[in-house]
């Protein structure tokens, strides 16, 4: 986001700035859970590959974003903390969530990566960057439940000892990479992190899964590996990452499970999946937990948290 609009939009005060935080992150959160289906898509019918995917939509996104925003950084100090954002953060957080889902469902994959919110907010609670308030607390547990919810009303949680593994591992990447990157936007900014963030976690994928081995040979795959770029990564994480520097972590990552509802609700509209009724209830909760946190009263915009490993 462009200087000039920021600072049109600290202009118009705290309280409106807040409220488009708020719509950036669950803008993002909807768009994620499109992005799952196109993804469960490319897994289950065209053969396509976790780590593959994650290194191309990393690499797609770094590159566009580059391109527009030829962002600046200082080498010596900015490279080593925005490859491990990359890598540990933006890259493992993908790759965590597609493995669970390969090795069980979309189910138990976003039950377990939607325990991020509580490991969030356990982390800002447990070392004073946040008081606990009934509105937080209940956004947190309501979200939890929902999404839990949704999760046992679609193909059911079958967590084995790998689904396990890699959703939990799903789960602390999200925290990680909603926690760590503040010192970064702090300094350089939301979307020249997302940027460089991506092309080097995007590098580090590629080496291991090249993006010319296993490519899709059909159109209409790389046009879903396209809107999977585009809709379901640049778009979204860089929407998260700006709403993220703007909002308390833990209220964040409680709106951000709403993409456990879109995914739900795209995939029945466009995948005709049926959905039981209690995974309308699951959404009902994930929307009163959104609702708890959005509609809190507005105060003024906090400072970014500091990242996990201190102040820089």
């Amino acid at each position: 986001m462009s200087e000039t609009l920021a600072a049109r939009l600290a202009a118009t005060g705290p309280h409106a700035v807040r409220r488009l935080a708020v719509l950036a992150v669950l803008t993002s959160a909807c768009l994620w859970g499109l992005s799952g289906t196109a993804a469960e898509v490319l897994f289950q019918h065209l053969s396509v590959s976790p780590g593959w995917l994650v290194g191309v939509r990393m690499l797609g996104s770094g590159l566009i974003l580059s391109i527009i925003l030829r962002p600046r950084i200082d080498p010596r100090r900015d490279l080593l903390p925005l490859a491990v954002f990359g890598v540990l953060g933006l890259g493992l957080v993908q790759f965590a969530y597609f493995t669970a889902i390969a090795v069980s469902n979309v189910a138990t994959a976003t039950f377990l990566q939607y325990l991020a919110p509580a490991l969030v907010a356990a982390w800002q609670f447990s070392t004073g960057r946040l008081e606990p308030s009934w509105r937080l607390g209940g956004g947190v547990i309501l979200a939890v439940a929902g999404t839990t919810v949704i999760a046992l009303a679609g193909k059911g949680a079958d967590i084995s000892a790998q689904a396990l593994i890699w959703g939990l591992g799903s789960a602390l990447a999200a925290a990680f990479y909603t926690l760590y990157p503040a010192h970064l936007m702090r300094r350089i900014g939301p979307w020249p992190t997302a940027c460089y963030g991506f092309l080097l976690g995007g590098v580090a994928f590629a080496v291991l899964t090249p993006p010319w081995q296993g490519a899709p040979s059909t159109p209409f795959t790389w046009l879903l590996v396209a809107a999977v770029v585009v809709g379901g990564t640049l778009i979204p994480f860089g929407l998260y990452l700006w709403g993220v520097s703007r909002l308390v972590a833990t209220e964040a990552a409680v709106i951000a499970t709403a993409e456990a509802a879109a995914a739900a609700l795209a995939g029945a509209f466009l995948l005709g999946q049926v959905l039981p009724a209690q995974a309308y209830l699951g959404g009902l909760l994930v929307v009163v937990a959104v609702l708890l946190v959005s509609l809190a009263r507005a105060r003024p915009t906090p400072p970014p948290e500091l990242p996990i490993g201190g102040p820089p």
